[in-house]
Parts: structure tokens; C-alpha cells; sequence
């Protein structure tokens, strides 16, 4: 990622547009800083945040399948 697309993302645009964010790579990358860098950049404009890991999702979906919910 470079610097152009981390500032345009701080901007929080992409939550307007009702988008969603999954970052995806190697081991110690850097996907945790930047979740939790844009995290903090949507709490500051009042956003809700949700930081969920794939295994943790991938959990809540199958407890919710097996609920009907």
C-alpha cells in the first residue's frame, strides 16, 4: 500500500461509501498497525469500530447460521 491510499483511507470515505475493509498478507506485514491506525482514525470522526479476526468471524458466522440469525 502506499502513502496516497493510507491518507485516502483515513479520511474514512470508504465508510461513507458503506464499504467494507479486509486486509490480507504476509506475517508481519503490518495489517494490525493498519487496522488499528484506521480504527482510531474512524473513532476520531465518531464512527463505531469493530476489529475482528478472521477465526473470530468465521465464528460468530457459524453460531449465527446455527441460530437463524
Amino acid at each position: 500500500m502506499d502513502k496516497g491510499l493510507i491518507t485516502k483511507l483515513a479520511t474514512c470515505a470508504y465508510i461513507q461509501e458503506n464499504h467494507h475493509m479486509i486486509l490480507k498478507g504476509a506475517t508481519g506485514a503490518g495489517k494490525s498497525y493498519i487496522a488499528n491506525a484506521l480504527g482510531v482514525a474512524a473513532c476520531r470522526k465518531m464512527y463505531k469500530v469493530c476489529y475482528v479476526r478472521l477465526p473470530d468471524l468465521l465464528n460468530e458466522f457459524s453460531v449465527a447460521k446455527a441460530l437463524n440469525t
